[in-house]
């Protein structure tokens, strides 16, 4: 029977074993860290645009509970969004009926950031008949 060479090391072969487990203990620490940052940076990203698109909805529904919507006086309707509307956004709303559509706020949409859009549908009720009214709108950062 062999025995097995040892190195003739100080504290034998056990200090190498050691210090191997120990450097493949804090690589995968650390490629777990740098998993977990990249992650919440990106879950910070996406929370940003939710709130840009939250903000965009928030608007829509208080125009519509304030009636500006029914009326489809673009004048109000954009006095009412400059009102609204914080300095570091801009938008866009379209609002559509049977009979008639109109476009009020920001100049273009942008390519080169995030922009959130939702729609939203109500019905203004008159003595004879119901309108239905269809509103879409686009929001992003300035």
């Amino acid at each position: 029977m062999m025995k097995k060479q040892s190195w003739k090391l100080r504290y034998g072969n056990k200090a190498i074993i050691f210090t191997l487990d120990a450097m493949i203990a804090l690589a995968i620490v650390l490629v777990m860290l740098i998993a977990s940052n990249v992650y919440i940076s990106r879950s910070i990203n996406e929370l940003n645009n939710l709130e840009t698109l939250r903000g965009g909805y928030d608007i829509v529904s208080m125009l519509n509970y304030y009636n500006k919507l029914q009326n489809l006086n673009a004048d109000e309707i954009n006095n009412e969004l400059d009102t609204l509307l914080s300095e570091k956004y801009d938008m866009i709303i379209q609002v559509k009926t049977n009979n008639q559509n109109i476009s009020i706020g920001g100049e273009k949409i942008p390519n080169d950031r995030f922009v959130g859009s939702g729609k939203i549908y109500s019905v203004r009720t008159g003595e004879t008949n119901s309108t239905y009214i269809t509103t879409r709108f686009w929001i992003w950062l300035k």
